[in-house]
């Protein structure tokens, strides 16, 4: 009873602890979530190192160091902090240390003479390949030629190693040869397929060959396909088959024979 007036002021309890914890809550405020930033474009005008991370809007991906990180937090200032890690730095010296690769790249068209030095070196590495013959006798080799054939000016311009071969039997000689097989065998030709496991380290690998005759160019083995499978089951490795097959558009009807070497 307060005094001085006829009002009786009486504290009204709650009834249940749910109706107890629901008051409580309604007085205290919610927590403010916080915003996660997401890459913006105009930042590349800045950090020329940095691009968007592919189906993540919230990293960036450093074209230095080849690695994505997060700016969902910091936004620029994970993009500082990056760049000033130890790792980005000595990247960032080293690519100012190397000499741009356009300098010594021709934009010009080649000339009747250049191509037939480009010719003369793929065909000497075909010929290495052909014979099983080992790459690294080209940096001798080659070195050779500019002796005996000093009056020739395409010996003269050769400049055929180790590392250049390997570059032109792999980025060259190896897609075209899979390429014409291909078109042979989706012409309707009948082939047949070989495999075999083989272990490269912990690794387990197994090469797709296939063997067909065209008039073209008779009896062909050709290497389609190598690849890598832990699992070497006979339903793993028939699934393999069929796959890499339809992968390169060859109808399996025209499959006469396979063979798994062991």
């Amino acid at each position: 009873m307060l005094a001085g007036t006829g009002f009786l002021i009486q504290k009204q309890e709650p009834e249940t602890d749910s109706e107890a914890r629901t008051g409580a809550s309604t007085l205290t405020p919610k927590k403010k979530q916080r915003r996660m930033c997401s890459f913006l474009d105009v930042w590349m005008k800045s950090y020329s190192f940095i691009k968007p991370a592919l189906n993540n809007k919230n990293r960036a991906l450093c074209t230095l160091c080849q690695k994505e990180f997060s700016i969902s937090h910091g936004g620029k200032n994970d993009i500082e902090k990056h760049q000033k890690s130890n790792e980005h730095q000595k990247r960032e010296r080293s690519a100012s240390l190397s000499t741009s690769l356009k300098l010594f790249l021709k934009t010009d068209q080649m000339t009747t003479q250049e191509e037939k030095v480009i010719a003369a070196e793929i065909t000497k590495t075909y010929h290495s390949v052909k014979h099983y013959l080992s790459f690294d006798s080209l940096d001798c080799d080659t070195k050779l030629d500019h002796v005996l054939y000093n009056d020739s000016k395409i010996a003269d311009k050769l400049t055929l190693g180790r590392t250049k071969a390997s570059a032109i039997a792999h980025n060259v000689l190896g897609p075209a040869s899979i390429q014409e097989a291909v078109e042979i065998l989706q012409n309707e030709t009948f082939y047949s397929v070989a495999t075999d496991d083989s272990n490269h380290g912990a690794i387990k690998m197994f090469p797709l060959m296939v063997r067909f005759y065209s008039p073209n160019t008779n009896l062909k083995t050709c290497v389609l396909d190598f690849y890598e499978d832990a699992n070497e089951t006979a339903s793993a490795i028939h699934m393999n088959l069929i796959t890499r097959l339809k992968e390169c558009n060859i109808d399996t009807k025209h499959l006469t024979t396979y063979l798994l070497c062991r």
